[in-house]
């Protein structure tokens, strides 16, 4: 914020926008880098369950805590992709949440995405039905996702997997909590949901889903008086349990629940696994995977999960 924050936004934009892609820092631009990551990605896969489903797997939810916290349950979550969907699909839907942007509304972009293994490109068909649907709506707050890890941390992943498969990224808030300003520039939800399931269909091929949920956010870091005792730590678990046992059911009861407990432990992607819910043509879900994650001075615990939809 500031006098210059609207010109420093607007450079970001231009020198994006002449890439055709969020730039990969500097830093992280080192040959060593991209063997380091896929080693990490390699030798996490080798150590997760293969969960031997015997339908074929569309879709997974998976944390998007720092891969230091959260390598287990990112490892568990793809390890089902690695196992059940092998073949290449023609697009990945990688849905988020909007940590610290100023969109307001599910956000979108029409770019790719730099990382030390390439860059993502967008899949612009889909991107140009959406925005026949909703018009620049979905694109007003791109800029949003130059800083936000919830998509970023999935793209190597992704990659790791498929290689040059188009990307299709999105920033989703909670459906409870309504916009800022129903002033009709904004796309909500629900609404999105449904065009996107409709213009996946109507497009056809195959499709993976990836849903980057980070599930309980408590202690005192969070506002909570409670100390992270092993009694609140267990609690958490059994919330978290009850509310993924909501999600399996479905989208609308999942959001149900969210409303009548007041989302009390601060799930913080409430909107992309609705979305996900909603869109993933998926029989059922099964939950492969929960960890709980503690600061070492007990100031917050993040919990997470790794999950599969299956055809």
């Amino acid at each position: 914020w500031g006098p210059t924050s609207e010109a420093l936004e607007k450079s970001k934009m231009d020198d994006i926008r002449t890439r055709g892609s969020f730039p990969l820092p500097e830093e992280a631009r080192r040959p060593e880098i991209a063997e380091q990551l896929r080693a990490f990605m390699t030798d996490n896969l080798a150590k997760a369950d293969d969960p031997e489903f015997d339908s074929p797997v569309i879709g997974i939810v998976a944390p998007h805590l720092d891969y230091g916290r959260g390598a287990a349950n990112y490892a568990a979550a793809y390890k089902c992709l690695e196992t059940g969907a092998r073949e290449r699909p023609d697009r990945v839907v990688v849905l988020g949440t909007n940590h610290f942007g100023l969109g307001d509304g599910v956000v979108m972009t029409e770019y790719g995405f730099e990382t030390p293994l390439g860059t993502a490109r967008p899949d612009t068909a889909i991107l140009e039905r959406l925005r026949d649907a909703f018009g620049d709506k979905l694109f007003k707050d791109q800029i949003d996702f130059a800083s936000e890890h919830s998509i970023a941390l999935h793209i190597p992943w992704v990659q790791h997997l498929y290689g040059d498969v188009p990307v299709i990224a999105a920033l989703v808030p909670d459906p409870n909590i309504g916009l800022i300003s129903d002033d009709g520039e904004r796309v909500g939800t629900k609404e999105f949901a449904a065009a996107l399931k409709s213009i996946l269909a109507q497009t056809g091929g195959r499709t993976v889903f990836v849903s980057s949920a980070d599930l309980s956010h408590v202690g005192p870091q969070f506002g909570d008086q409670a100390p992270l005792d092993e009694k609140r730590k267990h609690a958490v678990e059994q919330f978290d349990r009850e509310l993924l046992g909501e999600f399996i059911g479905g989208g609308e009861p999942f959001l149900a629940h969210v409303a009548k407990t007041g989302n009390a432990n601060r799930w913080c992607s409430i909107g992309n696994m609705y979305v996900t819910a909603v869109c993933a043509p998926h029989r059922t879900r099964e939950m492969v995977k929960y960890e709980q994650s503690v600061d070492p001075n007990g100031a917050a615990m993040i919990s997470s999960a790794a999950l599969a939809l299956l055809a």
